[in-house]
């Protein structure tokens, strides 16, 4: 029997529990390498997808991100493996602010 998880979500409202900056900061660059391209070009296609994903669903939507992403990019990177980038524990746990 295996131990049961809980899921829980929390709101980060005021900033004070998760650093969303470096996350994304960080993401891209983890993005930008998996894919194979230059990592400053890629931050700025990224922040512009991102913020146009914002306009339409007023939230970030992963596999929409992910997916126009991978239609952007001319490498033939699976979704699966931006996926495991993007939901990488180690890149998460970075990033929660030390006093939480």
């Amino acid at each position: 029997m295996s131990p049961k998880t809980n899921k829980i979500v929390l709101f980060d409202i005021d900033h004070t529990i998760f650093n969303t900056i470096s996350y994304r900061e960080n993401l891209y660059k983890n993005l930008a390498r998996e894919i194979g391209v230059d990592v400053d070009n890629f931050s700025k296609a990224a922040k512009i997808a991102y913020a146009n994903l914002r306009k339409t669903t007023y939230y970030l939507d992963p596999p929409v991100f992910l997916k126009t992403i991978l239609n952007q990019s001319k490498n033939l990177t699976n979704l699966k493996i931006l996926e495991s980038v993007f939901w990488d524990k180690n890149l998460y746990e970075s990033c929660i602010y030390p006093d939480t």
